[in-house]
């Protein structure tokens, strides 16, 4: 894949991240905090939000390594869409550190 192209296809994955972070942060969280829902987990469990965010990762780690191992989606999901949420769970982990940091 030339440089260009990758750009293009890291461009577009961007795009389409923000897309769903933006849809499913208000179905998830409400408008005001993107971060309510693990934060209110977190309250109910006595955990870290951090942790709650932990759980839903990896199930997408999860698939993205079974795709890796057999080349299979086992899932109504597509592999794109499992790394797409992935990229978004960082992006949201690092929401959480920020939050903490200002505590």
């Amino acid at each position: 894949m030339t440089l260009g192209d990758f750009d293009k296809l890291f461009l577009s994955m961007c795009e389409m991240e923000r897309s769903i972070l933006c849809t499913k942060g208000v179905e998830y969280s409400g408008r005001d905090d993107r971060l309510a829902n693990f934060k209110r987990l977190a309250r109910d469990l006595n955990l870290n939000p951090k942790i709650i965010l932990w759980i839903y990762f990896i199930k997408h780690i999860d698939s993205i390594r079974s795709f890796i191992l057999t080349g299979e989606v086992n899932s109504t999901e597509s592999i794109e869409g499992r790394i797409y949420d992935a990229r978004n769970y960082l992006a949201l982990l690092m929401g959480l550190i920020e939050d903490e940091r200002k505590c």
